[in-house]
């Protein structure tokens, strides 16, 4: 199958020269930022491949009409991991989706590891302590080893997290969609497995995707089932848990702590940050803002991976990784 290759964003140093090995210098390929008008028109009714992180993003501030003149797509490849902010509206039903599983698997999994540390050792409170010269030095932290963790989501990203708990002595129950794994845990099982097991986890990890099922999957009687001296991060969507219920659970049970990678509301996908909630003025809190996999060598890598899929694809012969099933997504 031949294709010409619409890229969404701005080229960067060593794209093309990516796209020309992976795919060959064969395949024509376009990067939407540097086309002037009159070329974007014509490349719009040729493209059958688009290659992107956020396609919503790139082409405002009107997508409707541009994928509307996208007549001849069949496959959008999205270079991230989650396939949630794909425009499935403007799709046509013809189109293929696919994400890209595994290309932030190593970084989102230590920079989880590095919100469990900083909370389990209150590392930033005890930094804000000594900045007021309070020399606390009673103050007990906790150790992981010996915790039960609860990774739910336990795809490449809830995989990679778990090898980096075990390491610490941490023993683990993982929830996926099929309730099996090859890994070393205690039990695997599915999300109707959840209120039974979130009582007895000393850590627990979102890692899952963001779909109509999983979809504040913690609310306020999920959150109430959790220990209040339990530990819970989350390193996919904010929209996974709800914004109230968590805020008001973290001010009734000072032990209980939460790092957050991930919002309800961030500018790349939501148009701007913002909170309903204080959740920046409690001690409990630890945050980062999304950059888990802002990482030299990353995007490339992220990007190679996207690429050898798009390849998959146009030999039609092989499997391509990560496809979207629209219904988990669509209205």
């Amino acid at each position: 199958m031949a294709g010409v290759v619409l890229a969404s964003f701005e080229e960067q140093k060593g794209d093309r020269e990516l796209f020309e090995r992976i795919l060959g210098r064969e395949t024509p390929v376009h990067f939407w930022p540097s086309l002037d008008s009159q070329v974007r028109e014509k490349i719009l009714q040729e493209v059958s491949i688009l290659v992107s992180w956020n396609p919503r993003w790139d082409f405002r501030p009107e997508p409707a009409r541009i994928f509307s003149r996208m007549t001849h797509l069949l496959f959008l490849q999205l270079v991230t991991a989650g396939a949630d902010h794909a425009p499935y509206e403007l799709l046509d039903p013809q189109v293929e989706v696919a994400c890209n599983p595994g290309a932030y698997s190593a970084p989102v999994a230590e920079h989880a590891l590095a919100l469990v540390l900083a909370l389990a050792k209150r590392i930033p409170h005890q930094l804000e302590n000594l900045r007021k010269r309070v020399f606390d030095d009673r103050t007990e932290n906790r150790m992981l080893q010996g915790m039960k963790a609860l990774v739910v989501g336990f795809g490449s990203i809830g995989r990679a997290i778990g090898r980096l708990l075990r390491a610490f002595g941490v023993s683990l129950w993982a929830i996926n969609r099929s309730g099996q794994t090859t890994e070393p845990v205690l039990r695997c099982g599915t999300l109707r497995e959840l209120p039974e097991w979130l009582p007895r986890a000393d850590l627990i990890v979102l890692s899952l995707p963001l779909t109509r099922a999983t979809r504040g999957i913690l609310g306020k009687a999920e959150l109430e089932r959790i220990k209040e001296d339990a530990i819970l991060i989350n390193v996919a969507r904010g929209e996974l848990v709800d914004q109230e219920a968590l805020f008001e659970k973290l001010v009734r049970c000072p032990n209980f702590l939460v790092g957050l990678d991930t919002w309800w509301k961030e500018p790349r996908l939501h148009g701007s940050f913002s909170l309903r909630f204080p959740f920046l003025e409690l001690p409990n809190v630890v945050g980062s803002p999304h950059n888990a996999t802002c990482v030299p060598s990353v995007r490339s890598q992220a990007l190679a991976l996207a690429l050898e899929n798009v390849k998959a694809f146009l030999r039609a012969k092989e499997i391509v990784r990560g496809r979207v099933d629209r219904s988990d997504y669509e209205p």
